[in-house]
């Protein structure tokens, strides 16, 4: 089987170039003196148009960089620029680098009691950013006598001479916030609102959707790219799609799908390695995946994503791992799933 590429931001790579002052011919060379392999001009230019390359490719870029491959992947904060935060809970604010920070605390929130909060619908993400200071708010218990909401407001800023002054985004942290964005609205609660507008209609049911892929090879993939066996330069293309608005019909067809293809062995991805909102399930022996995602329809039947909690998706990853050795069905209330739907996996 041909192996799926490493997929880095190309724009960030972009970024940290531009930054460095360096062309695209220095960065190739700065990575050939430090790697034990040479990285051509024309391969930088389509990892930084694309963001596709080898693990190792991604870890020489980063060293070249001076930065993490995790950031390279976008699974870290970062923007290391200066930024106001302040919490409501604080009387006064304080700067940070990047807003990570934030975030991080924003998910702490949220996951309160290991998610089961969330999971009953008790907890709300609301984000405000059609202007700076850009607003965060997390509210437990929602239209309730016992509702309490924690907000936090950042901006970014600059420090020079004359002291600390507010700024608007600049270019790339209008992008990285964009990615930021993403993850919150998908990865942290079942209920969101962006801008005062509620990211699933509230008369809207929600289901599961799943598209079926398969790989295609590019076939005018260069010779010096094939030389790299851990990069595969070609394209996931959709064989089909469907929805499930009841969470048992999906639950016997995701069975039925895992028994009929077991010889291939099927592999859930865990949501680190997914998409914001995002479960994919590989077929060992195969170019196919099945890509699921949490999704709502609009009056034209067209499907749009709907927020799938990442603590959530890990609990379906564990399921599906401990259904493919045998050892437990899937949870019935899989649209609903807690810690308490979950045996303990059994030892390989």
């Amino acid at each position: 089987m041909a192996q799926e590429s490493f997929p880095i931001i190309p724009h960030f790579l972009k970024h940290l170039r531009e930054k460095s002052g360096l062309t695209i011919e220095a960065v190739a060379a700065a990575v050939d003196a430090e790697a034990d392999f040479e990285l051509s001009t024309r391969q930088y230019q389509r990892i930084e148009k694309h963001g596709k390359t080898s693990k190792k490719t991604a870890i020489a870029l980063a060293k070249a960089f001076g930065t993490s491959v995790d950031e390279l992947q976008g699974r870290l904060s970062i923007d290391k620029s200066p930024w106001y935060v302040k919490s409501r809970d604080e009387l006064y604010g304080k700067l940070t680098i990047g807003y990570h920070e934030v975030i991080t605390e924003v998910f702490r929130k949220v996951n309160i009691g290991g998610g089961a909060l969330n999971n009953n619908g008790c907890v709300l993400l609301d984000i405000n950013d059609k202007q700076l200071p850009i607003s965060l708010k997390v509210t437990h218990h929602p239209h309730s006598y016992e509702s309490y909401t924690s907000e936090w407001i950042i901006r970014p800023a600059i420090i020079n001479e004359s002291g600390i002054l507010w700024t608007s985004l600049n270019k790339w942290q209008q992008l990285d916030w964009k990615q930021q964005i993403n993850k919150l609205a998908y990865n942290f609660s079942n209920k969101v609102i962006i801008n005062d507008e509620p990211l699933v209609p509230e008369s809207s049911n929600v289901g599961f959707f799943v598209r079926f892929e398969y790989l295609v090879e590019n076939e005018e993939q260069e010779e010096e790219d094939k030389e790299e066996k851990h990069i595969t330069n070609g394209e996931w293309v959709i064989e089909g799609t469907q929805f499930f608005q009841n969470d048992a019909d999906f639950r016997c067809s995701l069975m039925v799908w895992l028994e009929d293809n077991r010889r291939l062995y099927p592999f859930p991805v865990h949501p680190p390695m997914c998409s914001p909102g995002v479960l994919g399930i590989y077929y060992g022996c195969s170019n196919k995946r099945l890509v699921i995602t949490r999704a709502w329809l609009d009056e034209s039947g067209q499907a749009h994503q709907a927020p799938w909690p990442e603590l959530q998706r890990e609990q379906l990853a564990d399921a599906l791992e401990s259904f493919l050795k045998k050892t437990s069905p899937l949870p019935i209330a899989i649209g609903d799933l807690g810690p308490e739907h979950f045996p303990p996996l059994a030892p390989d």
